[in-house]
């Protein structure tokens, strides 16, 4: 595909599912070598293309040729923006944060009824130091819910307590600064914010009333109330405009218009990487 034409998204405005009963993967190129080299790219320096490469590697085991086509798909918008990376702007001001988001039930229409993905939500998340990306993720939640409130909720959760994610990053800063004694580290950890669109979420973590009616969802509820607020003094829970919201890329597709500065939420695209 050297010569391909370029895209201006990774991924197709409709999700990705499984194609049942769709044309069979025929391609002489390997599926799963193919989309198992794209995570090295996400998880280093193009966080715009997670979104895309989760759906294409849910489908490694069985592809289609809708799964090729969209895999193809990514790599002309690779082709289209080969100079570009992020754009580290360090802003000691901003300690470590979190911006979280959800898509509601994404797979509803396009994937097979029977199967529980059908149903599930979109957790995304990228964890911030100094105002710099440092973690990102975009998966399917686990959980079946059933609302977008539920959902946001899910997400919250998931983006505090995961392996990497929040509390055990700030565990890590810290144990950082005090061996190595970097003051500034230090300074950053004092508050955490965690920055949500949803007010139902924002009512849920900062309201002290029980309102969730399952033990699940009172499990969440009760553990981040025990780590989240002004009294805790660690991670404050602030509301977000959506549009502001810096996780919103990896929860649905998303289109990146040609140019020199690619929208991130206040994170750029520029037309070198920097390390």
């Amino acid at each position: 595909m050297a010569n391909a034409e370029g895209k201006d998204a990774p991924a197709a405005t409709d999700p990705l599912g499984s194609d049942e009963g769709g044309e069979a993967f025929s391609e002489e190129w390997n599926y799963p070598a193919a989309v198992g080299m794209l995570p090295c790219l996400w998880s280093n320096t193009r966080p715009d293309i997670q979104f895309a490469v989760h759906q294409v590697c849910r489908f490694s085991h069985s592809p289609r040729k809708s799964h090729g086509q969209a895999a193809k798909c990514i790599i002309r918008y690779l082709i289209n923006t080969p100079t570009q990376g992020l754009l580290f702007e360090p802003k000691p001001e901003e300690g470590l944060d979190c911006y979280v988001d959800t898509g509601f039930c994404g797979l509803h229409g396009y994937e097979d009824e029977q199967d529980p993905a059908f149903v599930k939500s979109r957790t995304g998340f990228v964890l911030t130091l100094f105002g710099c990306p440092v973690l990102w993720q975009s998966k399917l939640q686990t959980d079946i819910v059933l609302s977008s409130a539920a959902a946001e909720h899910v997400a919250f959760s998931m983006a505090m307590r995961e392996l990497r994610e929040l509390l055990p990053l700030r565990n890590l800063l810290k144990e950082m600064s005090d061996k190595m004694n970097l003051p500034l580290i230090a300074q950053s950890l004092v508050r955490s914010t965690a920055f949500e669109d949803n007010m139902g979420v924002m009512s849920l973590v900062n309201i002290p009333k029980m309102s969730t009616g399952n033990k699940c969802s009172s499990l969440k509820c009760h553990f981040l109330r025990s780590e989240v607020g002004e009294a805790k003094g660690m991670i404050v829970a602030k509301h977000i405009r959506t549009e502001e919201q810096k996780a919103d890329v990896f929860t649905s597709p998303k289109v990146f218009p040609p140019s020199n500065s690619r929208p991130f939420g206040s994170l750029s695209w520029t037309g070198n990487s920097h390390h």
